[in-house]
């Protein structure tokens, strides 16, 4: 319950606004190749906590007023601070259509993948590979420019 509390205060948090970063964005989702760029949220935080995991987390948010293409995308990274491999929450949205990717551990798990953070100055790339859950491929790359901080939540 707290933990659930905590995410849904922070996400309200993020909706609500915060420092703004360049994202680019090139995912070929289905077999169609999508590429935007533009202004959003990027946040990494080296210590965060989900389902009892310890672990790092980055986030990404892009959304845009555009109806067609690549509308909006979220992606939550999670590097347990125990070890294993990194774990994603993604949501993508092409026009009407949602595409989703979750392999965080103890969550409602759909499709599959796998996802690699190339640091880069301040920013840094998260190439994804997988399988929505309705079996579409998603692959490519999602770039911030800049992570800041996440606002603090408490819980």
């Amino acid at each position: 319950m707290r933990t659930t509390y905590s995410l849904t205060l922070g996400a309200l948090l993020l909706a609500m606004g915060g420092p703004s970063e360049t994202i680019k964005i090139s995912l070929a989702i289905g077999g169609k190749s999508y590429k935007v760029s533009g202004e959003g949220m990027c946040h990494y935080a080296p210590v965060a906590s989900y389902y009892d995991m310890r672990a790092k987390m980055w986030s990404v948010q892009y959304n845009t007023e555009e109806k067609t293409g690549l509308t909006s995308l979220t992606l939550t990274t999670w590097r347990p601070l125990a070890g294993g491999a990194d774990q994603m929450s993604l949501s993508v949205q092409v026009g009407s259509a949602d595409h989703r990717i979750d392999t965080v551990k103890k969550s409602q798990n759909v499709g599959s993948g796998t996802l690699k953070l190339t640091p880069k100055g301040n920013g840094g790339t998260f190439e994804i590979d997988g399988k929505d859950e309705k079996g579409a491929t998603i692959k490519g790359t999602v770039e911030c420019i800049t992570f800041s901080s996440p606002p603090a939540v408490a819980g």
